[in-house]
């Protein structure tokens, strides 16, 4: 069983600063208040009487005697009267506070020294001022500015109407107390008594000051008018002599005191009572007494004991309790408050409790007594239920290395209280460490081993004891880092994703943060130095973080298909890939992984094909393309005009007559036999020679597909050998195309003079010179057409006579007509 041991001295009485320890020093440091009265005793004779306070504890002189009194008359520097008197007695002012179950400490002690005397005080026209004049007061007094060096006047002023009046001052029926309790309420009557009847007016005034330190106890009182204290103001002043809230106060017509002192300590307090009748001031009484305010003692119970209790496992649950009560003897203990059957009478009992649980315990002080108090004490008994546990962290550095010990420990019935860790290590010159924190951090040397030891309390005071060993050397956070990052272009990366807390992260250019795990998304790979400093600064160390940057992948493809209509060949335009992976979406699912494949389909039709980047890869991604196969139709053909044409030319205009179903004829290709060629898709050539001319015409697709038309013309160019013009007799024939090819056809024109308009050798009989134009077509090719003439001339016709009929044999002859 752990014991409480703690425990206070008891004492009967609380000690108060209102006096102890106010050291009393100088000539009569006891001086604590007075007041001075008189009453007419018969024609001019009146009886004074001075009563004198002082502080029979500390106090260092008596009272004085004899005492030397003054009687002033107004204006008067030299006394009318003096008189040294001894006291008529000296007695004890009680110290109690109004309350039987309050109590002042033993050092408040106040006694009080009566003097009385007779003076003859004829009338004169004016008062009479009589004074009493002592040094010096206590100079602890709180309120008033060098009380150790500042005096007391105590007078009385009679009118000349009190005097002529026979009148009696008023006297004060009770002292108030001597000590007044902090905090505590003051109500106390400080009435006061006149024998005639007259009226009375009471208020606080400020005390009068007198005699000196050089000369404490004047044989010849000075005479009037008399200087005030001087108040330590702020805070105390006439309005606030306690310096508290609410102030003291007075009440003028009853002379009731109320306030409630909150500072400790000894203060002066001047009352005034006023005298009048039928409305004129008779005489004007003062007191002057000190408030002694300090920490009163009462009848309070006290349980010394732990709020818990904890017992190892089988220990009986015994719990010794102590008393701290004040200004008691007789004591009451209950031990499960409000049951009664468990009880003690001794001062300080052990007790044994039955079983674990909450138990309220009763300490009564002087049961018998009205002032009766009673203590309750809430206590927990328990087994221990503590599981001690923690543990070690180490952060190394080059030469030392620091150390995180985190407490593990567990109490399902108590909280954790306090942690005593003991740190010894391997190296019997090093320093045992000792830590009470619950987590503590703390740096030693790198290499290390040793021990480390862990007690644990809990609030119900529960010990338990755990050790451990350990070794530096194998953890550095630099470890957690990791070095080398990659990410895709665009994406965030966290550069520290597992921090350790308590840690202080620095990160240098271009980042330049105390981030324990920033964020980064940088354009290009960039390096992050980094500094870790262990907690508050144990020691340091020091690493980077590549960020390594993959640009995108940007995936794009186009395609071609083969003359086939079904064989595409797929042209990769994609970059930031490292790799492939080609889905054609036809039935059988197929895949490529190469860059630019060709694939053939089971047919035509409109096909989604997928390009996709691997799965291995970091940065990802994947699009998608419908692609439509129709078939292709290409057969290359080609047109021919004669343009122009003669008897030894022919000037032929081909065009492109193809049949392409896409439209995407990219090139032509033309080569005739006689050597002409051409890559247009039309030309003109001329021939020049009759032949059988081969004209061939290549086509190309843009997709490289072929398609080759051949033909051969048959250049056969028109002969025509009848003369340009031939004669004709009148009335006469001619024949105008006498070598014609009937394989020709002929048009002549005009028809006149024509047998027939279409024969190749048709007759002619103008009657006059004609030209006959011909067209002439080559009927077997019908490629060319050509256009002659033949000039018919028919002379006038002649009517000669001639001689007679001549025979010759010779192959000349003339004949002459006329």
């Amino acid at each position: 069983m752990r014991k409480f041991i703690s425990k206070s001295i008891r004492t009967g009485l609380l000690i108060i600063l209102g006096l102890t320890g106010f050291q009393k020093t100088g000539l009569a440091s006891h001086i604590i208040g007075g007041e001075m009265s008189y009453r007419c005793i018969g024609g001019n004779t009146f009886e004074v009487t001075l009563d004198v306070y002082r502080d029979c504890f500390y106090g260092i002189a008596g009272f004085d005697n004899p005492a030397h009194i003054a009687v002033f008359k107004d204006g008067q520097l030299f006394p009318f009267k003096t008189v040294n008197i001894s006291p008529v007695f000296i007695d004890s002012i009680p110290s109690n506070v109004g309350d039987p179950c309050l109590f002042v400490p033993d050092d408040v002690c106040v006694e009080r020294a009566r003097y009385r005397t007779t003076f003859e005080l004829p009338p004169y026209g004016g008062g009479y001022q009589i004074v009493y004049q002592r040094c010096c007061r206590n100079q602890t007094i709180s309120n008033i500015q060098s009380p150790d060096s500042t005096g007391a006047t105590y007078t009385i002023y009679m009118t000349e109407k009190a005097r002529n009046e026979c009148n009696a001052s008023p006297t004060f029926n009770d002292f108030p107390p001597v000590f007044v309790c902090i905090n505590k309420p003051i109500e106390f009557l400080h009435s006061a008594t006149d024998l005639d009847g007259d009226s009375l007016v009471y208020k606080l005034c400020t005390p009068l000051s007198g005699a000196s330190f050089s000369t404490p106890q004047p044989s010849i009182p000075s005479p009037p008018p008399y200087d005030s204290v001087s108040w330590l103001d702020p805070p105390y002043n006439l309005s606030n002599v306690l310096g508290s809230s609410p102030p003291l106060k007075i009440d003028p017509q009853t002379g009731l005191i109320t306030g409630l002192p909150q500072v400790q300590g000894q203060f002066v307090v001047g009352i005034c009572v006023e005298e009048y009748r039928d409305g004129a001031l008779l005489s004007l009484t003062r007191r002057d007494f000190q408030y002694n305010v300090g920490q009163c003692g009462e009848i309070v119970s006290s349980v010394i004991a732990p709020s818990a209790d904890c017992f190892d496992e089988g220990d009986d649950l015994t719990v010794h309790f102590f008393n701290e009560s004040t200004l008691a003897d007789d004591f009451i203990w209950y031990f499960d408050w409000p049951n009664t059957d468990s009880f003690s009478l001794e001062a300080e009992p052990v007790y044994t409790f039955p079983a674990e649980g909450t138990y309220t315990v009763a300490l009564i002080s002087e049961p018998a007594s009205q002032c009766v108090d009673t203590a309750f004490h809430t206590i927990f008994v328990q087994h221990n239920s503590l599981s001690a546990d923690f543990q070690i962290e180490t952060f190394d550095c080059s030469d030392s290395s620091v150390v995180r010990l985190t407490d593990f420990s567990v109490d399902n019935v108590s909280p954790l209280a306090s942690w005593t860790w003991e740190v010894r290590l391997n190296d019997p010159d090093s320093t045992v460490y000792v830590f009470n924190e619950q987590n503590p951090v703390f740096t030693i040397p790198n290499p290390a081993s040793g021990t480390i030891t862990l007690t644990v309390e809990t609030e119900n005071t529960c010990v338990r004891t755990l050790e451990k060993t350990f070794q530096t050397g194998a953890n550095n956070p630099a470890d957690l880092i990791l070095k080398n990052r990659d990410i895709c272009f665009g994406d965030t990366i966290a550069l520290n994703p597992n921090p350790v807390p308590d840690f202080f992260y620095e990160w240098g250019p271009p980042l330049n943060s105390t981030e324990m795990n920033p964020t980064v998304s940088p354009a290009q790979t960039t390096t992050y130095p980094l500094k870790i400093t262990a907690f508050n600064g144990g020691c340091e160390t020091q690493t980077e973080v590549n960020v390594a940057v993959t640009p995108l992948p940007e995936l794009a493809f186009d395609y071609s298909t083969g003359c086939d209509g079904v064989t595409v060949n797929f042209e990769n335009q994609s970059v930031h890939s490292p790799g492939y992976v080609w889905h054609f979406g036809d039935p059988a699912q197929s895949v490529s992984t190469d860059p630019d494949p060709v694939f053939v389909y089971p047919e035509l039709g409109t096909w989604t094909v997928t390009l996709s980047t691997p799965d291995t890869v970091l940065c990802s991604g994947t699009i998608s393309q419908e692609i439509t196969l129709v078939e292709k139709a290409l057969e290359a053909d080609f047109d021919y005009q004669f343009a122009n044409c003669g008897e030894n030319f022919v000037i032929i205009n081909f065009s492109d007559a193809s049949i392409n179903s896409l439209g995407n004829t990219a090139q032509w290709d033309w080569q005739l036999s006689n050597g002409s060629s051409s890559n247009a898709p039309g030309f003109t050539t001329s021939v020049t020679q009759e032949q059988n001319l081969d004209v061939q015409l290549t086509i190309t697709t843009d997709e490289g597909c072929v398609s080759t038309k051949t033909e051969t013309l048959v250049i056969d160019f028109i002969e025509f050998t009848a003369p340009d013009s031939v004669l004709m007799c009148p009335g006469s024939s001619v024949e105008l195309n006498p070598n014609a090819n009937p394989a020709y056809s002929y048009e002549w024109s005009p028809a006149t003079g024509l047998n027939d308009i279409h024969s190749p050798n048709p007759t002619a009989t103008p009657t006059e010179t004609t030209t006959y134009t011909v067209q002439i077509t080559n009927a077997l090719t019908d490629f060319c057409t050509i256009t002659k003439q033949v000039k018919v001339f028919v002379p006038p016709a002649i009517n000669l006579t001639g001689s007679d009929n001549i025979t010759t044999c010779e192959p000349e002859a003339e004949i002459c007509a006329t």
